[in-house]
This record gives structure tokens, C-alpha cells and sequence, in this order.
């Protein structure tokens, strides 16, 4: 009998007697290349073939795609972070977390020579980057969008106080979210007010949704075409124009971060059967000023009301930033009370002003 065949019987017999059984990683010692956007990575570790799935030096990786990365040795976790993502992997452990949801793993990253190695697509996929496998040249191709060419924020000062120091990008969301949350919303929620109340009263969450993401669509459209125009664009006159200009808006949204995402969920809360609200949950990017909550409320006697719950510029003694419970209306608006940034206190405090 063949000596190999012998061996691995051997291995085998042992393995299933032994009381610890053990599972030995079949590892190729081929060379595999690692390309992103048409550059090709090195690194201080080479990538591996192991049980059929390339695994990478994964701080190289995550890095190279833009994510800030940190190590634990205690609990041998990476963690990367990346706009609005998070990711961590732990050592020997198949579970990914990608803000907070777990992704199963075909290989668990594994330490070799103090290097963190991890599959590479789960990796670049996790922040939205495509990956193909070229067989022939034994090559792992990673692209991704190709990130806009962006001018430093209009007025950085500014942009340190609210949060994006000087990121055109971020005061682009900034604006976007300011004018959809503190603008159009409300003054479209007003001027419709008996449209409104009415799909609050009878709880016709599909209609609200529909109105609501129609309106952050044309915050954002705003936002972009000043946005354009400032960076030297002409404004659409004509038909034709206009047309091109919408055509591009949602490519744009994408590579902007001014996505859907950014309104997390709108539900329907019934305080008792005369008064009802719906609760807008909006994506926390860490902006001052910028809201964490909307509540749409609506009552027989006081008709409809529009809160926010908006984080402040100052901070509290403690250190802990506080978060404004305030109200706009037709013609005013102003803040009610400090409360924490909490969903349920939040609503909480909707009904301590609609309740009577």
C-alpha cells in the first residue's frame, strides 16, 4: 500500500481515539497575488491558500480600503471601522460581526508569524468592495467605487464645531440631513398637514414612509445640485438639463453616502386612541445638530406636532454630550427640555406634551 495512504489512515485512527480531536488546515504554499484598483498590495506576510479560501494579512487589507483598524491581544479581536461600519474577528472564530449582525465564516482568521490572517472577500465585502478570483494568475482583483474627488469643507472652523473638521463629504451629509430634518420635512409636513393627520390617524405606515423618503430624496437632490453649482457647474435650465442632472443623482447619492440608510425606520406609535405619532429613527453620524430621532404626533385637540431630538453643540459637566428635545412649528420653533439619547425617551417625552 502506498506509504502517503498509510500515513493518513494512521492520522486518521489516531485522530478519532485521540480525546481532543484536531483538524489540521490544508495550506498552499502557492504564490497569490493581491490587486486592488489596479495596484497590486504587499505585504510583510504572504497571502495563503488555506482550505481552499485566500486568506490575507487583514490590517493591510482593511487599510488599504480606507478602515481605521485596532487590535486587542487580550481577546486576539480586530476591530475596523469605516464611516458607519464596524467590523470585528476574533482568532480561531468562524463568527464576523458587521455592526453587530454575525456573518459565518468558512475559515476563522488565524495567526501566522504574529500576522492576523483572515478570508479576504468576507473582508472587502463587508465594506462594499467587489473581489474576483483569477485562477491563472492566482489573483484576488478587490475594486471598489471610485471615491469622489472632493474640496475641503466651505468653512472647516465651522465644520470642527458641528463634526466633520474639514471633510467636504461629511458636510455635504451634514447639509443634506440638516435641511431634510430642519426644512423640508417639517414645512412639507405643515403645508399637507390635513394629508398627514390623517394617514397618522389610521396608522397608513406605507403611505408615510413613501412621503418621507420622497422628501430626503429631494433634501439630497438639493444638496447636490448647490453642491454642483458651487464647484463651478452650471444650474440646469433647460429640460434636457434637468434630466441629465437627475439621471445622476442616485450614482451620486452612493458615492456621497446619501443613501436611504440614513432613515433607519419609520414606525407608528399609538399613545391611546386619540393621539398617535410616527417616530422616524435616523442613522447617528456623530454631527452636532443633527437629529437622532423626528416624531410626527397628532391629536384631535392639538392637531399635528413636529418634535426633533437633536444632539448639541456643548457638553455637560460629566463630559456627556447633551440631547436636545425640541419642536418646530408652521412659524417658530425652540427646544423643550434636555433629555438622554434614547428612542423611548424620546417618545416618552412626545407624550408628556400630547397627552393630556
Amino acid at each position: 500500500m502506498n506509504k502517503r495512504i498509510v500515513k493518513l489512515l494512521c492520522f486518521i485512527i489516531f485522530a478519532f481515539l485521540s480525546a481532543n480531536f484536531i483538524i489540521i488546515p490544508i495550506m498552499s504554499n502557492e504564490t497569490v497575488n493581491i490587486v486592488l484598483n489596479g495596484e497590486e498590495l504587499t505585504f510583510d506576510v504572504s497571502p495563503q491558500i488555506i482550505d481552499n479560501r485566500t486568506l490575507v494579512p487583514i490590517r493591510g487589507i482593511l487599510e488599504a480600503l480606507g478602515a481605521n483598524v485596532d487590535w486587542d491581544n487580550y481577546t486576539q479581536t480586530i476591530t475596523a471601522t469605516k464611516d458607519d461600519t464596524v467590523i470585528t474577528m476574533q482568532i480561531n472564530n468562524v463568527i464576523m460581526l458587521i455592526n453587530g449582525e454575525e456573518s459565518v465564516l468558512d475559515v476563522p482568521p488565524q495567526l501566522v508569524n504574529d500576522r492576523t490572517l483572515a478570508p479576504v472577500r468576507a473582508a472587502a465585502e463587508s465594506l462594499n468592495a467587489s473581489v474576483e478570483w483569477n485562477n491563472d494568475t492566482r489573483t484576488v482583483v478587490i475594486t471598489t467605487a471610485t471615491p469622489p474627488t472632493r474640496r475641503p469643507a466651505r468653512d472647516p472652523s465651522t465644520g470642527a464645531i458641528l463634526g466633520y473638521d474639514d471633510d467636504g463629504i461629511a458636510e455635504l451629509q451634514f447639509n443634506a440631513r440638516h435641511l431634510f430634518e430642519q426644512t423640508i420635512l417639517p414645512a412639507e409636513v405643515f403645508a399637507y398637514a390635513d394629508w398627514v393627520a390623517e394617514r397618522i390617524k389610521h396608522s397608513n405606515t406605507d403611505a408615510i414612509k413613501e412621503f418621507i423618503f420622497e422628501i430626503w430624496e429631494l433634501a439630497v437632490a438639493n444638496v447636490m445640485l448647490d453642491d454642483m453649482i458651487f464647484s463651478g457647474g452650471e444650474r440646469p435650465v433647460t429640460a434636457n438639463e434637468w434630466w441629465a442632472f437627475w439621471e445622476h443623482v442616485d450614482e451620486n447619492r452612493i458615492q456621497l453616502y446619501l443613501t436611504d440608510d440614513h432613515i433607519v425606520n419609520v414606525a407608528v406609535e399609538e399613545f391611546n386612541v386619540n393621539t398617535t405619532a410616527v417616530i422616524i429613527d435616523l442613522l447617528n453620524t456623530n454631527l452636532a445638530l443633527l437629529s437622532t430621532h423626528i416624531g410626527i404626533a397628532y391629536n384631535e385637540i392639538m392637531g399635528l406636532r413636529f418634535f426633533t431630538l437633536e444632539r448639541s453643540l456643548g457638553f455637560l459637566e460629566d463630559g456627556i454630550i447633551p440631547y436636545m428635545f425640541c419642536f418646530i412649528t408652521a412659524d417658530s420653533r425652540g427646544t423643550i427640555s434636555v433629555i438622554e439619547n434614547d428612542r423611548q425617551a424620546f417618545i416618552d417625552a412626545i407624550g408628556s406634551i400630547m397627552l393630556p
